[in-house]
């Protein structure tokens, strides 16, 4: 069958090697600590924004270090359907339209609930340190 040919390319979007429990649970946990990582940096001023970006790429990258192996890493439903309507495929498609969706909306409602974090003192330099630049220091 071409569809088992192609699920081990690369190039074929995300399949589960485990069983489709296995792959829905990591689905579902690492989009939601994904989410939950993207709406902390982003909502709160304590860091800059090259930050940001590299603690969520970083959260991307271990996400796929840890469970890639189990389930693909897909973490978007975009990521996963767009292969499998160019392949052809759809094996466990259900499980990256559906893990994904419900991690990351069940994380921002749960975000949501938290207390929220006060921004940056206003004594904080703009890159959120409240170490002093030396432009800064008075003359």
């Amino acid at each position: 069958m071409m569809c088992a040919a192609r699920n081990t390319m690369s190039s074929s979007g995300s399949s589960p090697s485990g069983s489709d429990l296995q792959a829905f649970v990591m689905e579902f946990i690492i989009t939601g600590f994904l989410m939950l990582v993207v709406c902390a940096v982003t909502t709160t001023k304590r860091t800059t924004e090259e930050l940001e970006g590299l603690i969520i790429g970083a959260t991307v990258t271990l996400n796929v270090i840890f469970v890639g192996e189990v389930s693909g890493a897909s973490m978007n439903p975009a990521r996963s359907i767009g292969p499998a309507l160019v392949w052809g495929c759809y094996k466990g498609i259900w499980i990256y339209l559906l893990a994904p969706t419900l991690g990351a909306v069940s994380r921002a409602l749960i975000h949501k609930m938290l207390p929220s974090i006060p921004n940056a003192e206003p004594k904080f330099s703009k890159t959120g340190s409240s170490h002093k630049r030396v432009s800064d220091l008075p003359l």
